[in-house]
């Protein structure tokens, strides 16, 4: 499950991960890095290093859909945070445009494709 957000105050593009969620175990955690990084590789304005990892949810707290679709279904649930006005790390002129959502989100095809034989059925 891949949520996507738009208007966050951190100037990255970035995923919120299933980390801390009941149940979070290394297979998914494998899953969910293997997969950020096949989508930094697919898309120039997604990337790993900001912000670092960290438990987005408290333990136990499952009230967002990311943590319940990870918990319910023992899968890698995550949200994509996109900037607001534009990436710090590839600043533009024009700022964070329509086109540049629209790369970033095929790109998904791409990260998606490369963790495919990892999935279970």
């Amino acid at each position: 499950r891949l949520g996507v957000e738009g208007g966050g105050a951190e100037p990255y593009c970035f995923i919120i991960g299933g980390e801390g969620t009941p149940g979070w175990d290394e297979r998914r955690a494998g899953l969910q890095r293997d997969f950020k990084a096949a989508y930094a590789r697919a898309c120039p304005d997604f990337q790993t290093v900001f912000p670092r990892e960290y438990g987005s949810a408290p333990s136990g707290n499952v009230i967002t859909a990311k943590t319940q679709v990870t918990t319910r279904y023992t899968c890698v649930g995550m949200t994509l945070e996109m900037p607001f006005k534009d990436n710090v790390q590839l600043a533009q002129a024009d700022g964070w445009t329509p086109r540049r959502c629209e790369i970033l989100g095929a790109a998904t095809v791409d990260a998606i494709h490369a963790v495919l034989p990892e999935l279970r059925e």
